[in-house]
């Protein structure tokens, strides 16, 4: 069985979230793990959800630490809530062979543009194949009992998937060609060029060893879709 776990944090708002819902096979458990959303992802998320599990963190990868606790399946699929995974996903991770252990889907935006087809050919072709990097818009998948074992995930604001996959990297990985299409909303709210900008900076600190919030304040400032900070701090 697949286990499918998703971290949530006031996604009702979006019409994409209903969308990722309808989208998941019925055979695959699906865990759904929320920040005590304010704006009906609760209710939305109960229609759905095999297990439904509210915490009081804001962090996204306590989030993931809860989901892949609870999830039963031999393959655990981190799953971005806004991202939508083409029908043959599941069928393909379950076709894999025994000696890959983790990996990620083929990335591409929901939006055409040519900055954004480039990004997903970097995330895919150089980040992915090449680094052995996936964020999580690729929705990540690991064998269970790998990835139960390097629990609990760092307690970070911000690429907790990239600390991730530095963990599992010693172990084969394959990027699947079922596609995961996520939503550019970041891009289109920012403008593409300055996301794409922010992005990049972004990366350069947490290889300085940034401070993971203050990175994060700087990411979710305009568009709070994974953190919602306090408007005084």
């Amino acid at each position: 069985m697949i286990t499918i776990v998703i971290p949530t944090l006031n996604e009702g708002r979006s019409t994409y979230f209903r969308k990722v819902l309808k989208s998941i096979p019925k055979e695959a458990e699906l865990v759904i793990v929320d920040s005590f959303s304010c704006d009906g992802t609760a209710e939305i998320a109960k229609e759905y959800a095999d297990k439904f599990i509210q915490t009081d963190t804001q962090s996204r990868s306590a989030r993931l630490n809860l989901g892949i606790e609870a999830a039963t399946g031999d393959w655990i699929v981190l799953h971005h809530p806004r991202s939508v995974l083409s029908e043959d996903a599941l069928a393909q991770l379950n076709q894999i062979s025994e000696e890959v252990v983790w990996g990620g889907f083929t990335h591409q935006f929901d939006v055409k543009h040519p900055a954004l087809k480039f990004t997903s050919w970097y995330s895919n072709n150089v980040r992915g194949d090449k680094k052995k990097i996936y964020y999580l818009d690729h929705c990540i998948f690991a064998r269970a009992m790998i990835l139960k074992e390097k629990l609990p995930l760092p307690e970070v604001d911000i690429f907790e998937d990239t600390l991730l996959c530095k963990m599992l990297k010693k172990h084969k990985s394959i990027r699947l060609g079922a596609t995961s299409t996520t939503s550019a909303v970041r891009f289109v709210k920012n403008g593409i060029f300055r996301q794409a900008i922010l992005n990049q900076y972004l990366k350069a600190l947490f290889f300085l060893s940034f401070d993971h919030r203050k990175m994060n304040v700087l990411y979710e400032r305009k568009v709070p879709l994974n953190t919602e900070y306090d408007r005084d701090n």
